[in-house]
């Protein structure tokens, strides 16, 4: 009979043929068609051959595992879901049970170039050093994949309660050592123990972790840095849905990074949404500082239209650090709407005003600065952290900002609703902001808006206030700092209730800003407000909304340019601003 198949199609059904051929399957269980009895038996077979090997695992009870996959020469897929060994596929959604002894971890693999664990569930795994549940140990290029599983209430003493994950080879580039958490993962509930414990549910080491599918990393605890994760020297990207966004939740840790910890000149963290109606959330997340994030010693953090919410801590709910002699990499922190820069998988939040929000996380009301921000000292390599179009509400502590040696900068930002002693202090650091919105929020009695050096030279620390509203009715702008000299050429274009030691003048305007509706949050400069067309055009500048700069409009006239003060530009066009008609606003 004459073969109708194209002879390129025949030939990849002949390679995929060949390649099915080659690999071997075992079928781990008791009973019919079970080709080993005991899953480290089925390993020790399918690492023995360079052939991708899949080890099929029955839903038995395997109880008192302490597996290992060491040095195998080909790839090899664990898998689980099966109600016994005669059926050919698992059933949606099931997960084989790998509990540990309480003595090693559940599952070590070490120097193997391509492990896939599917539909499992490890727990009741503990080791005296690292990785409770999985230690994953490498000096050579390899990946770990993790779908649809889960990695639950693991302790080790040292590192990675859950899942540790080290690169062993300081030349190997941290993209060279992958692991990917899919589909329906989690790494849920473990503990890094030890008195310097740390990373509760993940720890890794000059490696890259991938979240994506709707994995989540939550209540994990850890005593010294990272109760979620712990990365050093890590590239660690967070994709995901998580549960109902949330994707780093209720992690917990004693000293600092409840719910993320990065440190070294290798490490990021970058977290993004997938989904266009449901934003990314670090929720909930607790430890004495940074109780939601920390950076540390020239780490990245950026985060693209997440919410950052609820997480209580002591010091600090955002800790971004420099210190250390010869540290020549400044860490940086980043908060912004849209996904200018993110990872190629972000999607821009739909509706930008639910987005991009740091919203009700607490300190102490005594000594915490909600976002603390420091370095060993003022200069090119201080610390940075830099909030664009954020809405920044219903956050508590003695301070909200706190700058030493270091760098904030506030771009198109709107803070509001917020409860503190004073909203801002600077030691010999740099407080920037820029197009941003400043209102209604409760600060104690007598007390200034902001403490802070009044000059604005880029070389030295400063306080530069330039086309923003800040309206705090019975406060002044500003105490400064007597070791720098005020210069009035700082605070341009700005809205205030009261400058304090700054003269008015016509760029410096005591007067209602005129809000659409404060009482329903909505701080939009109305028709007739001062605020519209008072600035000179900067298209650079961010807005809360993501409606761009700058919208010249006719009916009110341009006292120093066609730009609106403050966090938003006012539009008339209602379905525009909604984005409708701005497809490439975060492009």
């Amino acid at each position: 009979m004459r073969s109708f198949i194209p002879s390129a199609i025949a030939a990849v059904a002949t390679a995929l043929l060949a390649q099915t051929a080659f690999a071997a399957t075992y079928r781990v269980g008791s009973g019919a068609g079970c080709t080993h009895t005991t899953i480290q038996a089925a390993i020790t077979d399918a690492v023995a051959t360079a052939a991708d090997d899949e080890i099929r695992v029955s839903n038995t009870s395997w109880t008192g595992q302490a597996l290992a996959i060491n040095a195998a020469q080909g790839a090899v897929t664990l898998r689980g879901g099966y109600p016994n060994c005669t059926f050919s596929t698992p059933v949606a959604g099931a997960r084989t049970l790998l509990s540990g002894n309480n003595a090693d971890p559940v599952l070590r693999i070490n120097a193997s170039p391509s492990v896939t664990l599917r539909s499992l569930d490890l727990q009741g795994g503990r080791s005296s050093d690292n990785g409770g549940g999985i230690r994953y140990t490498t000096s050579a290029a390899a990946t770990l994949v993790l779908e649809d599983t889960w990695v639950r209430n693991n302790n080790a003493v040292a590192a990675g309660g859950g899942l540790s994950i080290e690169n062993a080879n300081a030349q190997l580039a941290p993209d060279q050592v992958r692991v990917d958490l899919r589909g329906a993962s989690s790494v849920l509930g473990n503990m890094a123990s030890g008195g310097n414990g740390i990373g509760g549910g993940i720890h890794c080491v000059r490696a890259s972790v991938a979240i994506a599918g709707s994995t989540h990393v939550s209540q994990n605890q850890a005593r010294k840095f990272g109760g979620g994760i712990n990365a050093d020297d890590c590239k660690v990207t967070i994709g995901s849905t998580g549960v109902a966004g949330a994707v780093l939740w209720a992690n917990e840790v004693e000293d600092i990074g409840g719910g993320a910890y990065a440190r070294g000149r290798l490490a990021s963290i970058d977290i993004h949404a997938i989904d266009a109606l449901q934003p990314a959330r670090v929720l909930g997340n607790r430890g004495y500082a940074g109780a939601a994030l920390a950076a540390n010693a020239g780490a990245v953090m950026r985060l693209f239209d997440v919410n950052v919410e609820q997480n209580i801590g002591v010091s600090d709910a955002i800790w971004v650090n420099s210190y250390g002699p010869g540290d020549t990499t400044a860490t940086r922190f980043l908060m912004q709407g849209g996904i200018d820069g993110a990872p190629s998988a972000a999607v821009p939040c739909a509706e930008p005003e639910a987005c991009n929000r740091f919203i009700g996380n607490s300190v102490d009301a005594d000594t915490g600065s909600v976002i603390r921000v420091r370095s060993d000292a003022f200069g090119q390599d201080a610390a940075l952290a830099s909030l664009r179009g954020t809405r920044i509400e219903g956050n508590a502590g003695r301070r909200l900002l706190d700058v030493r040696d270091a760098m904030i900068d506030l771009d198109g930002a709107l803070v509001v609703g917020n409860t503190s002693g004073s909203l801002a202090y600077s030691s010999l650091g740099r407080l920037t902001l820029r197009a941003s919105t400043i209102a209604g929020n409760a600060l104690a009695t007598g007390s200034d808006i902001l403490y802070g050096p009044g000059s604005c030279a880029d070389a030295q620390p400063g306080t530069r206030i330039e086309r923003s509203i800040v309206w705090q009715p019975g406060h002044r702008l500003a105490d400064f700092d007597v070791d720098f000299p005020v210069e009035p050429d700082c605070f341009r274009q700005v809205i205030a209730a009261d400058f304090g030691l700054l003269a008015a003048s016509p760029e410096r305007v005591v007067a209602d800003p005129q809000f659409v509706d404060p009482g329903a949050g909505d701080y939009r400069p109305a028709p007739g407000s001062l605020a519209l067309d008072f600035a000179p055009a900067s298209a650079a500048d961010a807005t809360r909304d993501r409606t761009p700069r700058v919208l010249d409009l006719a009916d009110a006239p341009n006292r120093f340019g066609p730009q609106d003060l403050g966090a938003y530009e006012r539009i008339t066009d209602r379905i525009f601003a909604d984005g409708f008609e701005c497809e490439s606003c975060d492009h």
